[in-house]
């Protein structure tokens, strides 16, 4: 009964599938547990009229105790006041994971800052590295600050971020590593040149089509193969056209690897 618990209080906090339509951006999120629950989560929230916050974690560990985490860190994201900016909140989070499970409990994330009047996001990697933008036809992974460590590991967390101005076509990607360290009988992996491929075939038709052909794809390779770790997807794309950004250019991205 206790398990059940958790997994109905997990499952009205990281719903299984989310789709935010907003005036310039569609956000679509979608997750599910490999036991049920786990230490997966997302949330995507708008504030100060034109920015949304979006962030994708994956707290160490499975099973009941690292779902009581996910829910506490989404209700500190949702009561931080987020105009204060990304590194404010990411150094109470810090400061939680630490002073209460001393290293024990340690938070892999990206969080993602987009001001949906101009398209620019700020791009904050926690130790996590699987975030990827697909524009022009490919899909590149985010590597800028990826030396960051991950939230809960140190007191003294100073990381970086850097900007990317998403364009009109582009989609903004974000998993959690469950999706690439699924086996299936034959012992391979799901791979990102399998993302890239159903991206080029479908990621014309939408967000929400192109999660069902993800994961019937993902269903498919696996086959009878059990689920071997919590799956957490969040799709990021604009609705309309971005006005031009006065920046430097996208510098915190390169090719994926074609495995």
């Amino acid at each position: 009964r206790d398990i059940e618990l958790a997994r109905t209080i997990q499952m009205r906090i990281v719903k299984e599938f989310e789709h935010f339509s907003g005036d310039r951006f569609d956000v679509l999120c979608s997750s599910f547990m490999a036991k049920g629950v786990g230490g997966d989560f997302y949330t995507a929230v708008r504030y100060g009229g034109s920015r949304q916050l979006v962030c994708i974690g994956d707290v160490s560990g499975k099973g009941v105790a690292a779902s009581l985490v996910t829910s506490v860190l989404h209700g500190i994201i949702h009561t931080f006041d987020l105009r204060l900016g990304l590194f404010p909140l990411i150094k109470s989070l810090n400061e939680f994971l630490l002073g209460t499970f001393q290293q024990d409990k340690y938070l892999t994330g990206i969080f993602v800052d987009i001001d949906q009047a101009t398209g620019v996001a700020e791009v904050c990697d926690l130790g996590h590295g699987y975030g990827f933008v697909y524009s022009a036809g490919r899909l590149r992974r985010l590597v800028g600050g990826t030396e960051n460590l991950p939230i809960g590991v140190t007191g003294d967390l100073s990381p970086t971020s850097f900007r990317y101005r998403l364009a009109p076509d582009d989609m903004l990607l974000l998993f959690t590593d469950g999706l690439f360290e699924q086996r299936n009988l034959r012992g391979e992996v799901f791979s990102i040149a399998t993302v890239e491929r159903l991206l080029r075939a479908y990621s014309g038709l939408g967000l929400e089509s192109f999660r069902v052909k993800l994961f019937e794809s993902f269903h498919h390779f696996r086959a009878a193969a059990p689920l071997q770790d919590d799956i957490t997807v969040v799709l990021v794309k604009q609705a309309g056209a971005a006005a031009p950004l006065h920046e430097p250019g996208n510098s915190g991205i390169r090719s994926s690897p074609r495995s």
